[in-house]
């Protein structure tokens, strides 16, 4: 097994841990969570790409379709992390 299919299985772990704490959340931390699953869900398909042209799996289209999977993903979930952020500091300027 080569060091990418560790790689692949431990954000796959993660993602799987991800959803679970999402499932399990509260109301008030469900932007984390999700930014957690998109992030983690996102490096998921870009290191199973990695592993795909590694070892020469997939055609051309489909690793363009798992880029473009992984990096929309990993760029919603930092979208949900600045807007968090952003209400996090806009909340806490009127104090």
């Amino acid at each position: 097994m080569s060091p990418i299919a560790f790689l692949v299985v431990f954000c796959a772990t993660m993602t799987a841990i991800a959803l679970v704490r999402f499932w399990r959340s509260a109301p008030l931390t469900r932007r984390e969570a999700t930014a957690g699953v998109c992030i983690s869900f996102g490096l998921t398909v870009l290191s199973t790409l990695w592993f795909a042209i590694d070892d020469g799996w997939l055609g051309t289209t489909t690793r363009l379709v798992l880029a473009g999977v992984g990096v929309t993903f990993v760029l919603a979930g930092m979208v949900v992390v600045v807007r968090a952020l952003e209400g996090e500091f806009t909340a806490n300027d009127g104090q």
